[in-house]
């Protein structure tokens, strides 16, 4: 009897014992991966497998582009980007863009309503080579599959072939000519590429180039500081 009492009441411990860890262990989405009441001077680290690796990797890029936030130019293209991978989080890249230009809605109506053409400087290639760094990567879970992005951030220098009617554009009764130029910027951008497979990944990419260019018809020795935006879509394969 005085066993059955002894076995009864262990496995009532044993059993309060499971019910108690079972209780610290649930998590609710404020205290997600807490377990600090295991040990409290200890701290759990949940580390991420990557399943698409870039290091030691070189990437091939084709991609379709559109001028954001220009007043009175259209602008799409489309280009050319290889890189390389030095570790997961650093690269190098080079490429290439060249753009088609429409005048868009902004310049009929200027034109119309004051009779005076606007200024415009628009882009038809650009070259640049660009260092990366990606320091996030992870994974977007679906009901039935996940998908694994890369988000990076690149800095380079850009070579522009530009043109602008600068020198046409307060003579009266003189057609609008456009005249080439050269220009130097910065080219700086984020970019979100999510992977297809081990191969292939599709980028989106938010690429700004600065620069110094002649803007005031009336002073063309002065020079300032101006920004052009484009947003390009790209499909990327790794090997």
């Amino acid at each position: 009897m005085m066993k059955r009492k002894t076995l009864s009441l262990s496995y009532g411990l044993v059993l309060s014992f499971f019910l108690l860890i079972s209780h610290k262990a649930e998590s609710s989405e404020d205290s997600l991966y807490d377990f600090l009441w295991l040990d409290p001077d200890k701290s759990v680290y949940v580390l991420q497998n990557k399943t698409y690796k870039k290091a030691g990797t070189f990437f091939g890029e084709v991609n379709g582009m559109m001028v954001v936030g220009d007043e009175f130019v259209d602008g799409y293209g489309g280009g050319l980007k290889v890189g390389y991978y030095f570790s997961e989080e650093f690269g190098i890249s080079a490429s290439y863009n060249q753009y088609e230009n429409s005048f868009g809605e902004n310049w009929d109506n200027v034109k119309r309503v004051s009779n005076v053409e606007p200024f415009v400087r628009q882009f038809n290639s650009v070259t640049a080579l660009e260092v990366l760094w990606t320091p996030f990567y992870g994974k977007v879970n679906t009901f039935n599959k996940i998908y694994y992005f890369d988000w990076g951030f690149g800095v380079g220098l850009a070579q522009i072939d530009a043109e602008s009617n600068i020198d046409s554009v307060f003579v009266a009764n003189q057609p609008t000519t456009f005249a080439s130029e050269s220009l130097t910027g910065i080219v700086y951008k984020t970019d979100f590429k999510i992977h297809i497979n081990t191969d292939f990944y599709i980028n989106l990419e938010l690429r700004n180039i600065s620069y110094s260019g002649q803007n005031n018809p009336n002073d063309k020795s002065a020079k300032e500081l101006q920004t052009h935006t484009d947003f390009l879509f790209g499909v990327g394969m790794k090997f």
